[in-house]
């Protein structure tokens, strides 16, 4: 076997083969020898039927078999004798290819190939780390969430509907007095919501304001042409909505008492714990965002072309996770899949082809320093994952397994390790964000 190789572009590549008369010869010999060995002619005992009647009988399964392998097996030594490292299955017609017992057999398959490329300098790289504390707004916020969170919705009977209430009651559409949809337990926040069952109301918050329960409120509504109801998308409609229920939120006052939800004695507490906390997201953070600049500066020392077949298949991937999303969330049609997808594509396009640039120049540093993801370093994650969660790590294990992730978790962890030494090599400068919050205390 021989093999010339031609440069079709950065990361693709041409493979011309050549499989000698003499080992095609051999190859369709050797079949006709172990066939020899194994199959039952009648007529003839076991291991002496005569050549001529196997090849009668089986010649052109032998030769598309031996094809088959001579091919295989050429392009495999070819990629070894040019050290290529293949991110695709070669490309090539099978049919093509021509085999003669006494002739050379010539093909040609193209490959697309991983990038070449050197490793910059990066001792001289500078980021910057915004150190950041909470402040008391951040942890004023995270006390209203937290309030909100246990808020209680209470009945309203006497009085009409007020901003922020919640209104329930059942929804009717009309087409020349037939009712073509109608939905129970219809909702909406007065004042937040501007869609009635995924429906635009004119005035919304006039027609909601003050509404009593019992009170019938009408209006002509345009259903959008994407709604996932099919029989009333993009009509003009009667819209009538009966209040049955109106509910208003009811806040718990912020104070000792609140604290203890938490298993603190007081208010003054539960703020220094929040600040703690904030200010541990906000350092992640941080510590995050240093490391993608790091790799930032990186790839802008790195010139790189990528193998198109890699970050078409990365964005085809990402793109069909997408538009499943908006198909179950009732955000996309069916027939607009086409258009929504081609949009899409070009929309992740360029976070691809970062992201995939990135990650041939981590494994390329992790080969040069001998940075491994090791049997420890797995436990290790399984039991930050089962603690997270908190599950078994068996648990943890069985849910990898069940689908196949086992790779993409040493992936995960060999990326960590490399970001890590990579931060650690270059100079990071800190700089404070102002002040912090103060520890509060009130009874």
């Amino acid at each position: 076997m021989s093999s010339r190789i031609e440069e079709l572009g950065p990361c693709k590549r041409r493979l011309s083969i050549t499989v000698s008369a003499e080992d095609v010869g051999t190859a369709i010999n050797k079949s006709y020898g172990e066939l020899r060995k194994n199959v039952t002619i009648p007529g003839f005992r076991k291991g002496k039927t005569p050549r001529r009647v196997l090849e009668k009988r089986f010649g052109d399964h032998i030769l598309e078999d031996v094809k088959k392998d001579l091919v295989i097996d050429g392009i495999q030594d070819a990629l070894r004798e040019h050290e290529l490292e293949v991110v695709s299955d070669p490309s090539f017609e099978f049919a093509d290819i021509q085999m003669a017992p006494e002739a050379d057999m010539e093909f040609d398959v193209e490959v697309e190939i991983r990038p070449d490329f050197e490793l910059p300098e990066i001792k001289d790289i500078e980021v910057v780390r915004v150190a950041k504390s909470a402040t008391t707004e951040d942890v004023d916020r995270v006390l209203e969430n937290l309030r909100n969170e246990r808020a209680s919705w209470v009945p309203v009977e006497d009085e009409g509907a007020k901003e922020k209430d919640l209104v329930i009651g059942k929804l009717e559409l009309t087409e020349d007095d037939e009712i073509i949809f109608e939905r129970n337990q219809s909702h909406l926040v007065v004042g937040d919501d501007s869609k009635l069952a995924e429906i635009p109301l004119p005035d919304m918050e006039k027609l909601f304001l003050d509404a009593k329960l019992d009170q019938v409120i009408a209006c002509d509504v345009e259903v959008p042409a994407e709604h996932p109801v099919k029989n009333i998308q993009g009509k003009t409609l009667k819209c009538t909505f009966k209040v049955e229920e109106i509910k208003r939120m009811e806040l718990p006052e912020i104070n000792n008492e609140f604290a203890e939800n938490f298993g603190l004695e007081s208010l003054s507490e539960l703020r220094e714990k929040i600040t703690s906390d904030v200010s541990k997201h906000m350092s992640q953070e941080a510590d995050q965002k240093v490391e993608e600049d790091v790799l930032d500066a990186i790839l802008e020392r790195v010139p790189m072309a990528l193998p198109e077949s890699t970050v078409n298949g990365a964005v085809e991937r990402q793109a069909q996770e997408v538009l499943m999303q908006r198909l179950m969330a009732g955000e996309l049609q069916a027939e607009n899949i086409t258009q929504a997808q081609a949009e899409l594509k070009k929309e992740l396009l360029p976070q691809a082809e970062r992201s995939i640039r990135a990650w041939y120049i981590i494994q390329k540093f992790a080969k040069r320093e001998k940075i491994f993801s090791t049997e420890n370093d797995y436990n290790d994650r399984i039991e930050s994952m089962a603690m997270a969660k908190g599950v078994t790590p068996t648990a943890i294990r069985e849910e990898i397994s069940k689908h196949n992730a086992s790779d993409q978790v040493r992936t995960d962890i060999l990326e960590t390790k490399v970001r890590k030494w990579l931060t650690e090599q270059v100079k990071i400068v800190d700089e404070s964000n102002g002040d912090s919050a103060s520890s509060e205390t009130a009874e």
